[in-house]
């Protein structure tokens, strides 16, 4: 619906992102910006105030192969949502291979997952994430084993005193034992 009302096709998705970080980039760094490309273009213009990090850290999302390669080209972090760890190892390698091929250093691990607190420990058929805080420690302890740099935690409902419960809960039995 989304690239019907900008008048885009669905399929040109990764090249007009690809020119999106392009662009993002030149206008963070230069300071004379210009750019033509094929959804825009621009020069003469002033863009500041520039970032004060430079390089301004950037993270992409994707499993795909283009989602890797964009990732690679224009990332300090790769953001995947709610993979398993194994899924996370295996791309990891990829992301890794494809990192050495461009002669670039590998984006760094910043994974989002759903969180589900449970006051009682979940079963053997869990999700990753999901469980009482003993549970969801190992779960981030392992994704420190695989060198997450970052992780964000997001909860699932629309109940604002479930949703202050499991933050509070988090933050005085989870976040400690992890940081």
């Amino acid at each position: 619906v989304e690239f019907q009302a900008l008048g885009l096709s669905f399929a040109e998705r990764g090249r007009c992102t690809d020119e999106a970080l392009r662009v993002m980039q030149i206008l963070w760094t230069q300071d004379a910006p210009q750019y033509s490309g094929p959804y825009g273009s621009f020069a003469d213009i002033i863009f500041q105030p520039k970032p004060v990090q430079q390089p301004l850290p950037l993270w992409v999302g994707g499993q795909s192969r283009p989602a890797l390669r964009r990732t690679v080209r224009f990332a300090t972090g790769w953001h995947p949502i709610d993979q398993s760890p194994a899924q996370l190892q295996t791309t990891l390698a990829t992301l890794a291979t494809l990192s050495q091929q461009a002669g670039r250093q590998t984006p760094a691990l910043c994974p989002r997952f759903t969180v589900r607190v449970r006051e009682t420990a979940s079963g053997t058929d869990r999700q990753f994430m999901e469980g009482n805080t003993a549970q969801i420690t190992a779960d981030l302890l392992q994704l420190q084993a695989l060198g997450a740099a970052h992780v964000v935690l997001s909860t699932q409902t629309n109940d604002m005193a479930r949703f202050r419960w499991e933050v509070e809960t988090l933050a005085a039995h989870v976040l400690p034992q992890v940081h």
